[in-house]
């Protein structure tokens, strides 16, 4: 008798993915024969072409061609999808990179029907009313099972560690000589060059003195990545409504002034300009959340759950640190309070794999009249944030204040801003002019405009 009729856990893509990546770079192999084994894979198909990948890198010969004749002569071939179906294995990796956290998915899937194999056992058993205690032993066994086999899987071997570190050289070399950048963009030239791009674990801190622009930034970013770049991301926001996000999108891409937009002062033209940046903005594979109180707790358990739906979970945008629940009781520091969500924060981002990218403020130095040029001291409750942090990056330019009708006859005009690299747990520091259009929202290299959409 069957208990319990449920539909088993798997991730197909992820397995498409490490077989596909085990086949183009067979480098990172070892790394990942320590994460999963043959049965981890859902479809027997993908057993049968592991289980080839496996016993041909014992013979240093893992290409296409040697998997596909392995198949054919254990008349494996068929049952493992075909040869147009292996074909396409490698034609679906975008990067190697991240096969080592579609093996944990694939893991992670294995191991809940396993868990579910085990309830069924259970329950079964305790349906048919044998033996009590015999069901109990044999679970509790069968759950020190998995437990045991989960904590020996976040060892890596010295030999697993070098091949992984070896393939990721491999690919950052190929892709800068392919002219691609690794990690992703910030979609402005001048920046990414500075940068060099961010990377899955990182955190990155954005922080700039009030009206600077800093989640005028963020959304350029996260429009780039989720609608030039189709990677998916998520983008809390804990000051502004939905409306207030998506109409500042709509300026940054239409060049309407986001007055009009706000005022609905926009003409004809303007207001077609305006619904095709909308239309724009649909494409893209961006996910957004106006909540007014977020905790670490919360967006881990909203983040995982995203991360099913979409494996390719690149980044989360959080708007802004200053305004999270950071759980401080009354016997609590709040620089203290911060620190603590800081550090959650770099686990987060490291565990998942994903970019935690934070907006925070600068503080203003009493008694002084002019804003100073941002340094980390001046990083509001800094203690947490620096000591954490891989990057912390500012904005900073000399205030122009400009008229309602200056702002209406000319919304083009730029601001030039200082973009700073405050500190870069990996690289340099150093600064970058960029272009800044208030009325538009948008960040551009100083020497050009770019393209509209």
């Amino acid at each position: 008798m069957n208990a319990m009729q449920v539909e088993m856990p798997q991730n197909l893509e992820s397995e498409r993915a490490v077989l596909g990546s085990m086949i183009m770079a067979p480098a990172i192999i070892p790394a990942i024969v320590t994460r999963i084994e043959r049965e981890d894979f859902f479809l027997r198909s993908h057993q049968h072409i592991y289980e080839a990948i496996i016993v041909l890198s014992d013979r240093n010969r893992v290409t296409l061609a040697h998997v596909g004749d392995y198949l054919r002569r254990n008349k494996l071939l068929d049952d493992a999808g075909g040869p147009v179906y292996l074909a396409n294995l490698e034609q679906g990796v975008m990067s190697t990179y991240a096969a080592p956290e579609h093996a944990e998915l694939i893991k992670e899937k294995s191991r809940f029907r396993k868990l579910i194999a085990v309830s069924n056992q259970m329950l079964n058993g305790a349906v048919e009313e044998v033996d009590f205690q015999a069901i109990i032993d044999h679970g509790f066994d069968a759950l020190l099972g998995l437990v045991s086999e989960r904590a020996s899987e976040r060892l890596l071997t010295s030999e697993a560690a070098a091949s992984l570190a070896a393939a990721d050289a491999s690919e950052r070399v190929n892709r800068h000589r392919s002219g691609q950048q690794y990690g992703f963009a910030t979609g402005i030239s001048d920046i990414d060059r500075l940068l060099g791009g961010f990377e899955p674990g990182e955190l990155v801190y954005l922080a700039a003195f009030p009206g600077m622009g800093k989640t005028a930034f963020a959304l350029n970013v996260f429009e780039h990545l989720t609608r030039k770049l189709a990677q998916p991301a998520v983008f809390y926001s804990l000051e502004m409504g939905i409306h207030s996000i998506m109409h500042r999108h709509a300026a940054s891409l239409s060049r309407v002034s986001g007055r009009k937009v706000r005022r609905g002062t926009c003409g004809d033209f303007e207001l077609r300009k305006i619904r095709e940046a909308y239309t724009e903005l649909g494409k893209g594979r961006g996910y957004y959340c106006d909540c007014g109180d977020l905790n670490v707790s919360q967006l881990a358990a909203e983040v995982k759950l995203l991360k099913i739906k979409e494996p390719g979970l690149t980044a989360v945008f959080i708007d802004g640190l200053w305004l999270m629940d950071h759980g401080a009781g009354a016997n609590t520091a709040l620089s203290q309070a911060i620190a603590n969500t800081s550090r959650k924060l770099k686990l987060m981002a490291k565990d998942m794999g994903i970019v935690l990218f934070v907006l925070h403020q600068f503080r203003k130095p009493s008694g002084e009249g002019k804003e100073p040029r941002p340094t980390l001291h001046l990083l509001r409750d800094s203690g947490g944030p620096v000591q954490d942090a891989d990057w912390i990056l500012g904005l900073s330019r000399d205030r122009e204040e400009r008229t309602a009708q200056a702002m209406e006859t000319n919304p083009g005009a730029v601001d030039v801003t200082e973009f700073i690299v405050l500190k870069s747990r990996n690289d340099s520091t150093g600064s970058v002019e960029v272009s800044f259009q208030g009325e538009y929202q948008r960040f551009s290299n100083l020497a050009k405009s770019e393209e509209v959409f």
